[in-house]
């Protein structure tokens, strides 16, 4: 775990568990810190309901009996729920663009929750749910959720090393396995990943050059600069340091070429570029100059011409 930020601690003694959170604040997601359980300010109470604030991007904790209702949060938080006791209820409704963490929990609906995970709630979705029994194993009643990371936590990566050309290392064909686990299905196709393409000819999508089956491609329009797109979905990110690149069959070729980044889709920085395959059917394996975590991962020619590519491969490290 993150270290905590020990400049928010009195200077005087370190308060008890049960008067603090270890959370981690909107403002620094990386470095956790200890949030007061006073965060929580009750705004209006009746017929036994307390509705309670939240500061904007801090952490807080439901330690005290009784039916939580809080809304209009406005930061990227997490909830401590190990001070609550069996058959407590929360209602919670998430009107803003930010995420919420619930933690201190072993099973949400049965499912066990790992260690440094949470009930996550996804921005603009509400969830009710109660706690079963003294070993925190709540039942959603309502609303959608994953299992994920704590806020701050900073996860451990899946290490996908390059070995040979189209070999079975790389992250989209762990993905495309479910982690190893199943036959292989285009993590396109599975939803784990969004392949797109600034245009195609005839339907020739980029989710052709993610299938592991050469002889179809992705293809685009005559244009500037044609590109495809591969997006990470849920709360996956890469840092790809490497990329294996098959050019269309038949003589085709996609050069020159640059590997951009970004984590919104919308920002994008320039990771390589001056990168040409060749005009016969062999791999393209460059190394990647890159060392930090993305979800998008754009591959631009960059000329006015058509975009052509039958398989495309990534190397370096996934988070889920």
């Amino acid at each position: 775990m993150a270290n905590k930020n020990v400049s928010q601690l009195p200077t005087n003694s370190d308060p008890q568990d049960s008067d603090w959170l270890l959370g981690a604040s909107g403002d620094s997601p990386s470095v956790f810190q200890k949030i007061p359980v006073g965060s929580l300010i009750p705004t209006t109470q009746n017929s036994g309901s307390i509705k309670f604030s939240l500061p904007v991007n801090q952490n807080t904790a439901l330690t005290s009996s009784g039916y939580y209702f809080t809304d209009n949060i406005a930061a990227n938080i997490g909830i401590d729920c190990s001070g609550l006791g069996i058959g407590e209820h929360i209602s919670w409704l998430n009107l803003s663009t930010k995420a919420v963490v619930f933690y201190g929990l072993s099973t949400v609906n049965g499912i066990t929750i790992p260690a440094n995970k949470g009930v996550k709630i996804d921005a603009n979705n509400s969830i009710d749910f109660f706690l079963l029994d003294t070993n925190h194993n709540i039942k959603v009643i309502t609303g959608s959720y994953t299992i994920n990371w704590l806020p701050g936590y900073v996860p451990p990566g899946i290490i996908c090393t390059y070995v040979s050309d189209n070999d079975t290392n790389d992250i989209l064909y762990y993905l495309g396995t479910n982690a190893a686990t199943e036959n292989f299905i285009n993590p396109h196709t599975r939803g784990f990943i969004t392949a797109s393409e600034s245009s195609n000819y005839a339907g020739f999508i980029a989710a052709q050059a993610t299938n592991r089956v050469n002889i179809d491609y992705f293809h685009s329009n005559y244009e500037a600069n044609p590109n495809f797109t591969i997006k990470f979905n849920g709360s996956r990110t890469a840092m790809v340091n490497r990329i294996s690149m098959l050019p269309r069959q038949g003589g085709w070729s996609f050069n020159p070429f640059s590997v951009l980044a970004s984590e919104d889709g919308t920002n994008w920085i320039t990771l390589a570029t001056g990168l040409s395959t060749q005009n016969d059917s062999s791999w393209y394996s460059p190394l990647i100059s890159n060392t930090s975590f993305y979800s998008f991962y754009k591959f631009t020619r960059n000329t006015t011409n058509y975009s052509d590519c039958a398989e495309i491969r990534l190397y370096g490290i996934l988070r889920e």
